[in-house]
């Protein structure tokens, strides 16, 4: 199930024109992005019901990176604003594309913050995302 969710969201931010990065965040730095980027944390498995038959919940942790362009203030929300447009649209095509039933509790938060050289804009992504999963 994991990795055919790693491929779903790969999917649904590549279509966007994202490069597709994953491993810890403190791997970001040494990592050779092309922006604008998505990196993926590890999935965690935040909750399960059922034995044989049942749902997995998965929490998601992924970065939205694009090149900053010493953006005034006004672009920088413009820019974040994108870029929230770009998560909710990937978020919401997972379910199409996967065997992901739902995704709740989506958190979206700019920062300016630098992971790398670049001196990028960033947006952490956290949902999770409901998976049914079947035993036999």
């Amino acid at each position: 199930m994991r990795k055919k969710l790693i491929e779903a969201i790969k999917a649904a931010f590549l279509s966007e024109g994202y490069g597709f990065f994953q491993g810890f965040v403190d791997k970001i730095q040494g990592s050779e992005l092309t922006l604008p980027a998505l990196w993926l944390t590890p999935i965690e498995v935040a909750g399960m019901s059922g034995r044989n038959d049942g749902k997995v919940t998965y929490k998601i942790v992924l970065y939205l990176f694009v090149q900053n362009e010493q953006y005034d203030e006004q672009q920088k929300e413009e820019k974040w604003e994108e870029l929230e447009r770009i998560a909710r649209k990937g978020i919401a095509t997972l379910p199409m594309i996967s065997d992901v039933i739902s995704t709740d509790k989506v958190t979206i938060k700019p920062d300016e913050f630098a992971f790398t050289s670049f001196g990028e804009l960033s947006q952490t992504v956290t949902f999770l995302a409901d998976v049914y999963f079947c035993n036999e």
